[in-house]
């Protein structure tokens, strides 16, 4: 793993709005982001953004189930992208707001457990 110089660290936040977006763009955003910030060369940052039409497969393949052949989809410009992350199949649409957090957790004194435990609203 490679780690930032102390000095460079720091918990301030970027709030970048990327509005209506393709999935595989903003994909590609936060891969290129995750290594800036995990560098020290970004902040941390929360993406806002709604997708184009799109439909995710996630990383468990027997949860993934599509109604609709992938030829009908793409006739409706429905993108069906695989995933690493996530469970099953989900849906993204416009007017759906998706928040993407990319933070150096370490910086925040949290490990991934922790993380999850506080981000969950109850």
């Amino acid at each position: 793993m490679v780690t930032a110089p102390e000095e460079t660290r720091n918990t301030s936040l970027a709030i970048r709005d990327c509005g209506l977006a393709d999935y595989r763009q903003t994909l590609t955003l936060q891969h290129e982001l995750r290594e800036k910030v995990m560098l020290g060369e970004a902040p941390n940052t929360v993406l806002i953004v709604e997708h184009t039409p799109v439909i995710t497969l996630g990383a468990r393949k027997s949860a993934n189930m599509l109604l609709a052949g992938r030829d009908d989809l793409e006739k409706k410009q429905i993108d069906v992208v695989e995933i690493r992350r996530g469970g099953g199949t989900t849906a993204h649409n416009p007017g759906q707001i998706v928040f993407y957090p990319i933070l150096r957790l370490r910086d925040l004194k949290l490990g991934i457990n922790d993380y999850i435990r506080k981000s969950v609203i109850t």
